[in-house]
């Protein structure tokens, strides 16, 4: 896979793609910022990092995330690494989770942080809560915690998810920038 801004991925594919290397699948992305004045609504009972116990709530939610933007359900072709790595992510306390009625109601996760910003991604509202303010309200009440971590939050999501692009909308995100991604084929040996 490979990520960036507009420009320098096209500049960077036009050489590539001469050597013969195709790509599976490109897509865009708009990249999203938050800073300071969030407005915080009604607080979200519930909540929280995200323990070893919500693992199998997570993953097939995880799992469905990465298989719409890239195509490829990661529990098909590498199953163990991706239970791992989920099960890191929760373990460095970097997995964000609202459960309510025994199901993910809510997810986001710190994909990085430095000391200026926090990066997020893996964020999921429920279908039977959406369009009602609760994503909203969680983003909302998540955000203002990190961006006591951080002046600045980003995230990226896909140009054709309007629906995303409405809720970090009402949440004060603003578009920044495109960024295109390339999710190259493979070479078997």
């Amino acid at each position: 896979m490979i990520m960036g801004e507009q420009e320098l991925i096209a500049n960077f594919w036009r050489g590539y793609s001469e050597a013969g290397q195709e790509f599976r699948l490109a897509c865009r992305e708009l990249l999203f910022e938050l800073r300071r004045p969030v407005a915080v609504g009604e607080a979200v009972e519930g909540l929280r990092l995200a323990t070893h116990d919500d693992l199998e709530l997570i993953i097939p939610v995880q799992a469905e995330l990465a298989r719409e933007e890239s195509g490829v359900d990661p529990r098909e072709v590498d199953p163990e690494g991706f239970r791992a790595r989920t099960a890191r992510r929760v373990g460095q306390g970097r997995t964000w989770v609202v459960i309510s009625g025994g199901r993910l109601a809510f997810k986001a996760e710190v994909q990085s942080e430095t000391t200026e910003v926090v990066y997020l991604e893996g964020v999921y509202v429920a279908p039977s809560e959406r369009g009602r303010g609760f994503g909203s309200r969680c983003l909302s009440q998540l955000s203002l915690s990190l961006l006591g971590r951080a002046p600045s939050i980003c995230l990226l999501v896909n140009e054709r998810n309007r629906e995303a692009h409405d809720l970090y909308r009402r949440v004060g995100f603003r578009f920044r920038c495109v960024y295109d991604t390339i999710f190259l084929q493979r070479k078997d040996n």
